[in-house]
């Protein structure tokens, strides 16, 4: 990943309608500061949200892909700042010890901890 200047898995709908939900690989992508690319379907756009954490292209669009990942080969202050924000993201919403206390408060029936969708400590 630290070799990456970006993800790119572009994701489509197959045949029986199956797609993928939102793959692991762009949170840990995200984490290390790498933008992703891919395609607006299912909840990938809740994570890779297009301009700020990463570039979404139609699915199916070859000719989209290769203007992704050309735009962002030439444009290091862009992948840069949509690195930033993915690691930020992915910090507010989906750290480990975020997830375990709000899931522990929820068990316990005392409702959302404080500091809950704060970024976690570095």
């Amino acid at each position: 990943m630290r070799a990456c200047h970006a993800v790119v898995l572009p994701c489509r709908q197959d045949h029986t309608g199956d797609m993928d939900g939102i793959p692991t690989v762009f949170m840990e992508a995200m984490a290390t500061g790498r933008p992703v690319i891919s395609c607006p379907i299912s909840g990938i756009p809740e994570l890779v949200r297009d301009g700020e954490t990463g570039l979404l292209v139609p699915s199916d669009d070859p000719q989209a892909l290769a203007g992704a990942i050309e735009r962002l080969a030439r444009d290091e202050s862009l992948r840069v700042q949509l690195g930033r924000q993915g690691r930020a993201l992915v910090e507010r919403q989906h750290d480990q010890r975020t997830t375990a206390r709000r899931l522990l408060h929820l068990m316990l029936g005392a409702g959302p901890p404080a500091g809950v969708g704060e970024a976690a400590p570095s």
